[in-house]
C-alpha cells in the first residue's frame, strides 16, 4: 500500500511540474522577482473543482544557500471539527523527497522552510503540498509553489529626493543640484546577510564613481540629462569558508533643472478700459506649464473675482504671455505659477487701475484757447481804455486861435520862433486849466508867452 502511494505521489509530482499550469490559479509569491505559475487541484471524490481553495506563497527569490519560507492557507474545510496534516515535498539536489516535511494544519494555516544548497537548484524549483486528513489519510487538496534560486544576491534600487521616493516602474524624475539619495535593497528574508560585511561600488553614469560600505548615498548632480546609476556589490560571509557573494544592478534617473528665477514684467499702474500685456520669464527645464490667475481686490479689501487659472503650455523656452481687461477701479494681484516635472514656483504683482483721466489733447487745446481768448480780450480792453482816455483829453482841452500871420511882417523872427515853439511843447491842461475851463475863464496865454 506505501509502494502505491509513493508511485501515485511520484505521478502526481511529474503532472505538476510538467504539465502547463492553470492560469486561474491563485498560487502566488510574495517577491516580485518570483515567476511563480500557480496550480489548483481537488482530488476527493464527487467534489467539484475550486470548491476548496489552497494558496502557497514564498518568500522568494532566494540565493543559493539560503532559506526559503512557504506560507499554505486553506479557504475552507470540509470537516472543520477534523484534524488535517500538511505534507510538503521537493525535489533537492536532484533527488525526489516525497515527504520532505510535514505539520498540522492550524487554523487553515502551515508552513515550513527549506535551505538550496546544490547548483542543481538554481533556477525555478517547484515545492509540492498536499493536505490530508490526520485520521483517514484521505487527500482534500493539492498545490504547488514556484521559487527562483539564484546565483547572485537579489537586490533593488530606490531613489528618492526631498522625502518624495521616485516611481521604480516608470521614469525616475528628479531635480539637479540637489541631492539625491540613493539606497540598495538586499533582499535577505532569511537574514543570510546578517554577519556579511558588503561592499558597494557606485559608478553614477557622469563619470564618477565611489566606494562605500553602506548601502546609501547622497550624490549632487549639476547638468540635467539621463544618467545610468551602477552598483556592484560583495559580500564576504562570515563562515568558515569564507563565502564570497555577489550582486549588481543598473538603473536610469532623469535630472531636470527647477524652474527658477520666475519674473513678471508689465505695468504696475493703468486705467479702466485698457488692456495689460505681461511677460513672464523663467530658467529650468522644459517644458513648463504656467498657470495665470488675476483676483481684484476692492477698497474694503473684498475679491471680487475668482482665482480661475488659466493653463498654457510653453515649450522650447521658458516664458509666455498674458493679456487682461482691466473693466473695474481697484488693486488686482497677478499670480503666476510655473511648474516643470521636478518643481512648482509662483510670482506675484499688483496692479493700480484708476478711472481714466481727460485727454490731454482736449486739455492743451483748451487752454490755449482760453488763453488766446484772454489776451484778445486784454488788448482789446487796453485800446478801449486808452481811446477813451485820449477822446477825454481833447474834449477838455481848447486850442487858442490866434492870428500870427496879422502883424507877421512887423514881428521879429525870434518873437515868431517863441510862438512856434510855445505851441509844440505846451504841457497838457494843468488841473488849474481845467478848472478855468469849466467856468469859462481861458488861461493867461499872454502870462506864459512872456515867461518864455
Amino acid at each position: 500500500m506505501m509502494r502505491f502511494d509513493t508511485y501515485m505521489f511520484v505521478f502526481i509530482y511529474l503532472c505538476f511540474a510538467i504539465l502547463p499550469l492553470s492560469s486561474s490559479s491563485v498560487v502566488q509569491s510574495v517577491h516580485e522577482h518570483e515567476n511563480i505559475q500557480p496550480h489548483n487541484l481537488n482530488v476527493e471524490s464527487g467534489r467539484k473543482p475550486g470548491s476548496i481553495m489552497l494558496t502557497i506563497v514564498n518568500d522568494g527569490p532566494t540565493i543559493l544557500g539560503a532559506n526559503t519560507t512557504y506560507y499554505a492557507t486553506l479557504s475552507s474545510l470540509p470537516n472543520p471539527g477534523a484534524k488535517y496534516i500538511c505534507y510538503w515535498s521537493e525535489l533537492k539536489c536532484g533527488k525526489l523527497i516525497p515527504t520532505w516535511s510535514t505539520t498540522e494544519l492550524i487554523s487553515n494555516k502551515c508552513n515550513t522552510t527549506s535551505r538550496y544548497n546544490c547548483t542543481q537548484n538554481l533556477g525555478d524549483h517547484t515545492m509540492l503540498l498536499r493536505i490530508l486528513h490526520k485520521g483517514s489519510m484521505k487527500e482534500i487538496a493539492t498545490s504547488i509553489s514556484t521559487v527562483e534560486i539564484t546565483e547572485y544576491m537579489n537586490v533593488k534600487l530606490s531613489v528618492q529626493q526631498d522625502g518624495t521616493v521616485c516611481n521604480t516602474t516608470d521614469k525616475c524624475l528628479v531635480t539637479t543640484k540637489k541631492s539625491v539619495q540613493m539606497t540598495v535593497d538586499i533582499h535577505d528574508p532569511s537574514n543570510f546577510f546578517k554577519d556579511a560585511f558588503i561592499e558597494y561600488d557606485w559608478l553614477y553614469g557622469d563619470g564618477n564613481s565611489e566606494l562605500s560600505v553602506e548601502p546609501m548615498v547622497l550624490y549632487n548632480y549639476s547638468t540635467p540629462g539621463r544618467y545610468k546609476v551602477q552598483v556592484n556589490l560583495t559580500a564576504f560571509l562570515q563562515d568558515e569558508e569564507r563565502t564570497e557573494k555577489s550582486g549588481y544592478l543598473s538603473y536610469y534617473i532623469d535630472l531636470l533643472d527647477a524652474v527658477s528665477n520666475l519674473t513678471i514684467s508689465g505695468s504696475s499702474k493703468t486705467t479702466v478700459g485698457s488692456v495689460g500685456q505681461y511677460n513672464v520669464s523663467c530658467n529650468g527645464s522644459v517644458p513648463v506649464s504656467f498657470c495665470w490667475s488675476m483676483v481684484h481686490q476692492t477698497q474694503d479689501n473684498s475679491t471680487i473675482d475668482n482665482d480661475t487659472c488659466i493653463w498654457t503650455v510653453s515649450s522650447p523656452f521658458c516664458n509666455d504671455t498674458f493679456k487682461y481687461r482691466f473693466n473695474t477701479t481697484g488693486t488686482y494681484h497677478l499670480r503666476v505659477k510655473a511648474i516643470n516635472d521636478v518643481s512648482l514656483l509662483i510670482s506675484e504683482t499688483s496692479i493700480d487701475v484708476k478711472l481714466a483721466p481727460v485727454v490731454a489733447a482736449s486739455i492743451t487745446a483748451g487752454l490755449v484757447f482760453g488763453i488766446l481768448i484772454g489776451i484778445i480780450f486784454s488788448i482789446v480792453s487796453i485800446t478801449i481804455v486808452v481811446q477813451s482816455y485820449r477822446k477825454d483829453r481833447m474834449r477838455h482841452v481848447e486850442v487858442a486861435n490866434f492870428d500870427f500871420q496879422r502883424n507877421e511882417t512887423n514881428e521879429s523872427s525870434l518873437s515868431n520862433f517863441a510862438r512856434r515853439l510855445r505851441t509844440m511843447v505846451t504841457p497838457p491842461p494843468s488841473s488849474r486849466e481845467e478848472q478855468l475851463y469849466l467856468f469859462g475863464q481861458k488861461p493867461n496865454v499872454a502870462r506864459e508867452l512872456d515867461v518864455l
